[in-house]
């Protein structure tokens, strides 16, 4: 259910029309100096994200790019490396993983 929540977020903050700085996207990007002390990227396996710049690259200081890979990697989890499904276990945990190795940046 939260893995659906945050891939339907990361869909709609896709539509936000990045040139016109709307509001919404403006109080995404604030939070994430406050959210992570820092980039989002750092808080991450670093073989995991060796794998995650394969396809796409990201912008550790965007929450919006780190809603899109979330989305990307629910979406596309059978092809990840077995290394890193392994790592990442199930599904379901993945949410947890992101979470918790991001969160612990806070503490």
């Amino acid at each position: 259910m939260r893995l659906t929540f945050l891939r339907d977020t990361s869909d709609r903050i896709e539509l936000e029309n990045r040139e016109n700085e709307s509001e919404l996207l403006k109080a995404l990007e604030s939070a994430v100096p406050v959210a992570f002390g820092g980039k989002w990227g750092d808080k991450l396996d670093p073989a995991f994200v060796n794998d995650m710049g394969r396809y796409r690259k990201y912008n550790y200081d965007s929450m919006r790019d780190l809603y899109a890979l979330i989305r990307n990697k629910l979406n596309h989890y059978r092809e990840l490396p077995n290394e890193l499904k392994e790592a990442l276990g199930p599904v379901p945990r993945i949410r947890s993983i992101f979470l918790d190795q991001i969160s612990s940046a806070s503490d």
